[in-house]
């Protein structure tokens, strides 16, 4: 369990990476979501996952590979509370940015595709 002290955590890390999934047989066939989407790369599982300032796994997140990283990016910071929300610009959304910003400071660098660049920390 990580160590989490009684005003939230001074960094929370926020990152996804992809999973390539096995070619199985067919299991029995369910209402269930198992979580394989298709992508480019063929079947594809993406992990969403927020960790803490020293790497320990803090929650995460399992959706198919073709889930985009900002859609989860609130359920990984929910009730979550951090001075600092570290993210690639994969995660800069305004209404991401928001979120973060009624607890803590985000440090996210503006992606290329933003009209207005914000600044960020680059040093942390």
């Amino acid at each position: 369990m990580p160590k989490k002290k009684a005003q939230g955590f001074d960094y929370l890390i926020v990152e996804s990476t992809i999973v390539r999934a096995h070619s199985m047989p067919r299991a029995k066939r369910g209402p269930e979501d198992r979580a394989i989407g298709r992508s480019r790369g063929g079947l594809t599982t993406k992990l969403h996952v927020a960790v803490d300032e020293l790497g320990n796994p803090v929650r995460f997140i399992v959706t198919p590979g073709q889930a985009g990283d900002v859609t989860y990016g609130h359920a990984l910071i929910a009730d979550l509370p951090a001075r600092h929300v570290l993210a690639d610009k994969a995660y800069d959304a305004d209404h991401f940015r928001t979120a973060i910003g009624q607890a803590g400071e985000a440090v996210i660098p503006s992606s290329r595709s933003r009209a207005t660049r914000v600044d960020h920390d680059g040093d942390i």
